[in-house]
């Protein structure tokens, strides 16, 4: 009865180690194969990405030189605010008045000249009872290609920075009948090309008055032209 008590116990103990070895093997399968808890929630874990690195080339602009002008490169026509107009030389005989004028260009490119340049003269004329400066009733008419170099065509005349050119104002100081002849204190002025809103007013007071309906200017002319 002994044995027979120790093999029941013996039977007992088998049953019982059996599933606990069979539960400790599926534990340690399931540990090994998965994640740890631990790190993967771990507090205060730090995470490090690596973005991918932009490289951007930026193309800065060059410096180029200032233009200058281009030798036998045509110029463009003067504008009357590139140039300066003075006095010079004037001349008298027989009731005929000269005045000359140079024509320089103040600017730092070359610009050219050609043909008749506007001219209005200006002087102190009666007006409601006082005298205001105002636009003679003479009018502009080109010299006569009879009266010598300065009844011809000037041409083309280019004028570099710094560079002249002339041209004349002739007139008669003689009176006709009861006519008055009015001073002159100067003149509205356009280079030949330039437009009409392109004008300023050049001061000079005339050595004789301006008799007659009529007065003539010259071509712009070379600055070798002096009578």
């Amino acid at each position: 009865m002994h044995q027979a008590g120790v093999e029941g116990r013996s039977r007992r103990a088998h049953r019982l180690v059996v599933p606990t070895l069979i539960a400790v093997a599926l534990c340690l399968a399931a540990c090994s194969s998965g994640p740890s808890p631990a790190k993967a929630h771990s507090k205060g874990a730090k995470t490090t990405t690596t973005l991918p690195v932009t490289r951007t080339t930026t193309t800065l602009p060059v410096a180029t030189p200032p233009l200058t002008a281009i030798p036998g490169a045509a110029a463009s026509p003067c504008g009357t605010s590139q140039v300066r107009v003075d006095p010079s030389t004037s001349n008298g005989a027989a009731g005929t008045q000269v005045q000359r004028f140079i024509v320089t260009n103040t600017s730092t490119t070359a610009c050219t000249a050609q043909g008749y340049p506007f001219v209005s003269l200006f002087g102190p004329m009666p007006q409601g009872g006082s005298t205001v400066q105002a636009n003679l009733t003479a009018t502009q008419e080109p010299i006569p290609a009879s009266f010598g170099d300065l009844g011809q065509s000037g041409g083309v005349q280019t004028l570099s920075p710094g560079g002249s050119a002339v041209f004349f104002i002739k007139w008669s100081d003689v009176p006709s009948g009861s006519a008055q002849c009015p001073t002159a204190d100067g003149f509205d002025f356009r280079t030949p090309q330039a437009g009409t809103s392109d004008q300023r007013l050049i001061y000079y007071t005339f050595d004789a008055p301006i008799c007659g309906s009529t007065y003539d200017v010259s071509e712009v002319l070379s600055d070798s032209v002096t009578s």
